[in-house]
């Protein structure tokens, strides 16, 4: 856990003098190393790298890490935290961890089934796009699913809800938000 909290330490000082992880070097640097060091099988590194790119916000971060925490990488196997990560980019408007956010609702991995926010996060991840991709993406199969299993009434509501869906771009270290358990 050493490396860890070298890390955690390493971002908050870096964001205390103003400069953060991904001023001091670019992201894309930061995917790099990562993918280096998972080709070297040195995952303690790699996550290392994840977790200062999620500190900045970057969405390849979250995903690194959301992946890290669900197969038990260098970490605990956890669902729950896995499920929370890919959570804080949706919220911050990753489409890819909102269509995988609306997965893990309808699965039930990490967060309890629920296939109002499996229609709600499939809405949010397709509000603005045409009906091809839709299809592509498989958010009108995801939502005709969830709508087997949730209210018109529901529905009407949950489509009001995403309609005022607004990407967070707070901090990554504030609480999640009203979209999120």
């Amino acid at each position: 856990m050493r490396p860890l909290r070298l890390a955690v330490f390493s971002g908050l000082l870096l964001a205390a003098l103003g400069l953060g992880p991904a001023a001091a070097i670019m992201w894309k640097d930061y995917t790099r190393a990562i993918a280096e060091a998972e080709n070297r099988k040195d995952y303690p590194h790699a996550f290392n790298e994840a977790l200062v790119l999620a500190l900045a916000g970057e969405n390849t971060g979250y995903d690194l890490l959301a992946r890290y925490y669900a197969t038990g990488t260098v970490v605990p196997t956890d669902l729950g935290v896995a499920a929370r990560i890919v959570c804080l980019a949706a919220e911050r408007g990753d489409r890819n961890a909102q269509i995988r956010l609306a997965l893990l609702y309808a699965e039930g991995k990490g967060v309890p089934a629920n296939p109002a926010r499996q229609w709600l996060w499939a809405e949010i991840a397709g509000r603005d796009l045409n009906t091809t991709l839709r299809e592509q993406y498989g958010i009108n199969k995801m939502q005709q699913a969830a709508s087997q299993q949730i209210k018109m009434a529901d529905e009407d509501a949950l489509r009001a809800l995403a309609g005022t869906w607004q990407a967070e771009k707070a901090h990554p270290s504030d609480r999640f938000g009203k979209y999120c358990p």
